[in-house]
């Protein structure tokens, strides 16, 4: 038996509701919205209304947990697996562990080293849920698989990464045992964050970059330590941002550290190089300003000496001074950077503290000044 068809999963007036609802968005953020519930026009349907108007104009990113972009369609899911027996929910959990958000490829082995019955997997074929394939389980979609996860106790989900970081033994499989063991972790533990961030840079160097996040995520969850914690949200974030994955970049970065959010802003002004040095990946900045003079752009904005003024000043610092100095309100400086005006509020009274200034008009001057000294404003 093969599972239902698409559009029983996704009948056809969800998706004409899906059409008039992308008609009132951007492009780019329409394929956002999209990738965000993977290609599912009803979960798109269900998404779009619950967007800000932030988040609908592309300014703040989307939300990346299932239960943010389709908790009805999730729930619906998840009340369909329940309906099956242990034993066929406990080869689903398997299965999806196996697959997302690391695919790893060892369902196989663990289900022979476990010595379970695939048999009771016939169940979810003719409940039109999952089906066995050549190699392992084909979810009906990916909220399924989703769902199938989610319906695991947690007691059950760490057994089944700790039986799939077992099989994983092989030459070569170091970072996605890595994953496993760390998915299966009961609670936080520096030995295996470290283990993660070793794995996570070996998969990086390999071109892996969104394994590289994932293990780096992980890491991040278990890191006892709330500094090196901001350290490793940032470096997750660049390896999403490096990856193509943009809406978890932003959001690792907002949560990260303050080399992070430097990259967040240097990206949203548009200057790469100084973004991906702040992510800390030094060798795609310099790749990044190469190619941007290249083509004849500024590789990221003039910086001024440590002699004068605004050497004083963090990268955030002199880049929302310079908005400021050009003119821009609060409101008009947190909607081009798509941060809080109140961020942009604390950034200025740090940016008056350290020039020791009191006054946008005596900021205005002062920037005017260094510019002049340095040969030429900004631009």
């Amino acid at each position: 038996m093969n599972p239902p068809p698409l559009d029983r999963t996704s009948p056809p007036q969800l998706t004409d509701a899906w059409r008039e609802l992308a008609a009132t968005l951007a492009d780019g953020v329409r394929v956002r919205v999209l990738r965000a519930v993977y290609g599912d026009p009803r979960a798109a349907a269900e998404l779009v209304p619950r967007l800000t108007d932030r988040q609908a104009t592309g300014l703040d990113p989307l939300p990346t947990d299932p239960a943010e972009l389709a908790p009805s369609l999730l729930r619906e899911r998840r009340a369909q697996v329940r309906t099956l027996l242990d034993s066929t929910r406990l080869l689903l959990l398997l299965a999806a562990a196996d697959q997302y958000p690391v695919p790893t490829d060892a369902f196989l082995r663990a289900v022979m080293a476990a010595r379970l019955d695939t048999r009771s997997l016939d169940a979810a074929e003719a409940a039109g849920i999952a089906h066995a394939g050549a190699g392992g389980v084909v979810f009906r979609d990916a909220w399924t698989r989703i769902a199938a996860y989610e319906t695991g106790s947690p007691a059950d989900r760490r057994d089944v990464h700790r039986l799939l970081a077992r099989v994983l033994g092989g030459a070569g499989e170091t970072p996605w045992r890595s994953w496993h063991r760390g998915a299966g972790a009961p609670g936080p533990s520096g030995r295996l964050a470290a283990e993660l961030g070793t794995a996570a840079r070996k998969a990086a160097t390999a071109g892996r970059l969104a394994l590289a996040r994932a293990l780096t995520e992980r890491a991040a969850a278990l890191c006892p330590e709330p500094s090196e914690q901001a350290r490793l949200l940032s470096r997750a974030a660049g390896y999403a941002w490096r990856a193509g994955d943009g809406e978890r970049a932003r959001r690792l970065a907002a949560a990260g550290s303050e080399d992070a959010l430097t990259g967040v802003l240097a990206l949203r002004a548009g200057n790469a190089g100084e973004a991906f040095g702040s992510f800390g990946a030094p060798h795609c900045a310099a790749q990044a300003r190469t190619e941007l003079r290249a083509l004849g752009t500024p590789a990221g904005p003039t910086r001024t000496g440590p002699d004068t003024p605004t050497g004083r000043l963090t990268a955030q610092q002199l880049l929302v001074a310079r908005m400021a100095a050009e003119g821009a309100t609060n409101r008009e400086i947190a909607d081009r950077l798509a941060l809080s005006p109140r961020t942009i509020d604390h950034h200025l009274r740090g940016v008056f503290s350290r020039l020791g200034i009191r006054s946008r008009i005596e900021l205005v001057r002062l920037i005017a000044e260094v510019d002049e000294t340095e040969g030429g404003t900004t631009g």
